[in-house]
Parts: structure tokens; C-alpha cells; sequence
């Protein structure tokens, strides 16, 4: 997390606001909760690599299938929706995208805790920047509360503070 970050309200406090969200609150697009929510975001600084596995044919050879992404951490990630994430991360059109070019979210945290990390790669690199950013979710994707505490509030305000994700 970057020392010189500098607050929308001017006043961050210790606990980010993001820390006491419940699933199913209502969430102010405008509010600090919604702007400073990658504070709550944490992405492995390279993206997670893909984990294969043979599985022998029904009639010759072996196939080469994905089994999961991971990352440093043992964390497990999936690759967001890729018409969603074309629509909202600017991934690259269905079909054309790979693990450096793409936004996962962690579908299994490795030392258990907390989820909602979403964190986008251009080029192999994490981006915490850019309007496309991956953003920290309060509600699991593909859910009711996600789209009211997640989707909406983004519709609205998709200006979020940079710089926030913590990176291992």
C-alpha cells in the first residue's frame, strides 16, 4: 500500500472501510467503501499460473487438461467471465485471452480467511491502476448480493483510488 496515499475524504483511519462490509449491505457509490474498496483486494504481483494434468485418451495418447490456476501461495484462481470481464476489465475478446492478459478471481484461499480478491494482468503485470483495474468483490460472482453491492455501485462510480491492492 502506497505512504503517500491521500484519502478522497482526507481521512482513512487504521481499519479501511472495506473490512466491515457484511454480505448484503448497501453500498454508496459514492462513499469510501466503494472508491477504497482494493484495500481490501490482495493479487499476486505475477499472474497465477495454469496447473495441467494427463488424462489418458479412450483411444490413443493422453490430453493435456487445465485443472486449476494457482499462484506463490497456493491460492486457487479462475479466470472471470469472459464476456464480463471483456466488458468491464478490457480483457481481451473471448478466445484470445491468456494468463497474462486477463482478470482471475481466487476461488479458494489457500491459508483460509477472506475472498473477494479480483485482480487483473496486462502483460504479465498486476494492474492496480487503470480504469479497467480488478476490484475487490463483497459478494460472490454470479449472485444477487453481487450484483447490488458489486456491479451497481460500479455502473455508477467506476472511480476507484489506485494503488490500494496489496501485492505478494
Amino acid at each position: 500500500m502506497p505512504q503517500d496515499f491521500d484519502c478522497p475524504t482526507g481521512e482513512c483511519g487504521a481499519e479501511p472501510d472495506c473490512r466491515s462490509v457484511n454480505v448484503g449491505d448497501p453500498i454508496d457509490p459514492s462513499s469510501t467503501r466503494h472508491t477504497e474498496r482494493n484495500r481490501c483486494n490482495r493479487c499476486p504481483s505475477a499472474p497465477p499460473v495454469p496447473v495441467y494434468y494427463d488424462k489418458p485418451g479412450r483411444l490413443w495418447g493422453t490430453r493435456h487438461v487445465l485443472l486449476h490456476w494457482t499462484d506463490s501461495e497456493g491460492n486457487l484462481w479462475e479466470p472471470d467471465n469472459a464476456v464480463t470481464a471483456w466488458w468491464f476489465h478490457d480483457d481481451p475478446f473471448p478466445g484470445f485471452r491468456d494468463n497474462g492478459n486477463m482478470t482471475f478471481r481466487v476461488s479458494m484461499v489457500a491459508a483460509g480467511g477472506a475472498g473477494g480478491w479480483q485482480c487483473r494482468y496486462q502483460n504479465s503485470a498486476l494492474d492496480d491502476t487503470s480504469s479497467a483495474m480488478g476490484t475487490y468483490d463483497y459478494a460472490p460472482a454470479g449472485t444477487a448480493n453481487h450484483v447490488s453491492m458489486d456491479v451497481t455501485p460500479h455502473n455508477a462510480n467506476s472511480a476507484y483510488v489506485g494503488g490500494l491492492t496489496e501485492q505478494y
